[in-house]
């Protein structure tokens, strides 16, 4: 429901606002502290999950003929995880992730 959502969400923009650029950004990974929570119920978050979403994110973008942003890939350390020394939780991150965020996103654009 959330992807048909989205999709709802740009076919709005696209008819309102004919002449944008549209763009669909990846969800960020999450550290190991988030995957090792015991149970959904609890927080745990896989980025096995994330990874999956993002996959029918992009779909979603190359279906609807906007652009996709994989910040996700951007954050990610060699074994596929948010850093644990650029987080506290797990989740969010340090201000020097936001720059890098925001870097990534300032050069990625279309013209």
């Amino acid at each position: 429901s959330m992807i048909e959502a989205y999709g709802n969400f740009v076919d709005n923009i696209k008819t309102k606002l004919p002449d944008s650029k549209v763009y669909i950004i990846s969800l960020t990974p999450v550290g190991k502290m988030k995957e090792n929570i015991d149970t959904i119920e609890n927080g745990k978050v896989l980025n096995s999950e994330i990874d999956r979403f993002n996959q029918r994110l992009l779909d979603l973008a190359d279906k609807k003929n906007v652009y996709y942003l994989d910040v996700n890939s951007e954050l990610k350390d060699d074994s596929g995880k948010l850093p644990d020394d650029v987080t506290r939780d797990g989740m969010h991150f340090t201000a020097e992730v936001y720059k890098t965020f925001v870097r990534y996103i300032l050069t990625h654009t279309a013209k």
